[in-house]
């Protein structure tokens, strides 16, 4: 009898002890590691509450780690993914403030989550919600970057916004494209005013190689046709009526700060659709008003030039539609339409381009010889430096060459 209840009792051990076993491993498949993890670097103090390591196979996670500036100064950093192989279908992320203000959001994937600033002696808690409704084993390093601050004028740009990778957002959005990374404002911001040879401009992006783009914040006092008599039916944008005016503009009011401004490619997408008799549409007509995408690779005639304008990509980036008028910085308060780089169809031997309503509505097919208004469009070298904060009351001023 006494053999039969020790058995049992043996049983009961084993079982319990299979059933912790188990219990256990499921515990580690779906948890944050436990010990606090603290890296201080360049005066960041970073305190990941449960690790660094974030391994979980459960639907739903919420992590919290804080970024502290020790330091006299203000910082900047950026937040990343590392260590996780190709982004896993269906598990989403969210990035909120200790606020529960969304700040990123998107697929879960290795990369940069978020650009931000630290004050001295602030400290910046941050809740990264993981969404998994599929239960995938899903495995990764959170890190926290320093990111020295560049003193270039793209750089005081970069470090004095959040840079945000939703295009839905207001803002200073990153985007990759064929000829590299750009960052380009959307929406109606207030602190992307510029002054510079006695104007008012607009930062429209910052290009590739880091030169910064501006179009005047005003149209010019004249309306002007795109190609008079003279020039009617060119159909390169250097041989345009328009252009010699933004050349004469160049050569009177910004040939003293040449040393300032880039030769920086600027595209005339005259990239054909399709060709009937007597009539050539170009791409940007379709791809802008049928399919409704903006890019900012040129598909067309890419100029290195000094002045030219805005591309329509360029205008429908900022926010502007085919259809309903929106607030964004590029609205204005005009009394008439103005002209943008590119061309939408030649028919009958006429240009056709497309152009921006007076309420910030993108129009196709206007003729060439409408009298609109234009805005003169620059870059600055990516060697310039800058100060101001970029807004209205105290904008960017361009100091000098680094």
């Amino acid at each position: 009898m006494m053999r039969k209840v020790i058995l049992f009792f043996l049983f009961l051990a084993i079982l319990f002890c299979s059933y912790v076993e188990y219990d256990y491993q499921l515990y580690l498949k779906g948890k944050v590691e436990d010990t606090s993890v603290v890296e201080v670097l360049e005066g960041l103090s970073i305190n990941y509450t449960k690790g660094k390591h974030i391994v979980t196979h459960e639907d739903r996670l919420e992590y919290d780690f804080s970024i502290t500036n020790l330091g006299t100064e203000e910082k900047n950093y950026f937040i990343e993914i590392k260590d996780m192989k190709d982004p896993i279908s269906g598990v989403t992320f969210e990035l909120l403030d200790e606020y529960y203000e969304l700040k990123a959001s998107g697929p879960l994937k290795a990369g940069n989550l978020l650009s931000a600033k630290v004050l001295s002696g602030e400290t910046k808690r941050y809740f990264l919600r993981i969404q998994n409704p599929s239960h995938q084993d899903v495995s990764f390093y959170l890190d926290t970057i320093y990111q020295e601050i560049d003193g270039s004028f793209s750089g005081i740009l970069l470090s004095s916004n959040e840079v945000k990778e939703n295009g839905e957002e207001d803002g200073l959005i990153q985007k990759n494209e064929q000829e590299g990374k750009t960052y380009y404002f959307k929406g109606n911001v207030v602190n992307n005013y510029v002054s510079f040879a006695n104007y008012l401009w607009r930062v429209v992006r910052i290009n590739p190689d880091k030169s910064v783009k501006l179009v005047l914040d005003s149209t010019l006092d004249s309306m002007e046709s795109f190609n008079d008599e003279e020039h009617a039916g060119n159909e390169s944008f250097e041989g345009s009526h328009l252009y010699s005016l933004l050349q004469d503009f160049y050569n009177i009011h910004l040939q003293e700060y040449d040393r300032y401004i880039a030769s920086t490619p600027y595209c005339f997408d005259n990239s054909v659709l399709n060709e009937e008799e007597n009539k050539i549409t170009y791409l940007p007509s379709y791809r802008l008003f049928v399919e409704h995408l903006s890019t900012y690779s040129c598909n067309g005639t890419s100029l290195p030039l000094k002045i030219a304008l805005i591309t329509a990509d360029e205008v429908n980036f900022a926010l502007a539609s085919t259809g309903v008028s929106s607030d964004f910085y590029l609205k204005g308060n005009y009394q008439s339409s103005w002209w943008t780089m590119t061309p939408s169809k030649k028919e009958d031997g006429k240009m056709y381009y497309v152009s921006v309503s007076k309420d910030g509505v993108l129009q196709n097919d206007t003729l060439e010889s409408t009298k609109l208004f234009f805005r003169p469009v620059i870059s600055l070298s990516r060697r310039v430096r800058a100060e101001g904060k970029g807004t209205l009351e105290e904008p960017y001023v361009i100091l000098a060459e680094q």
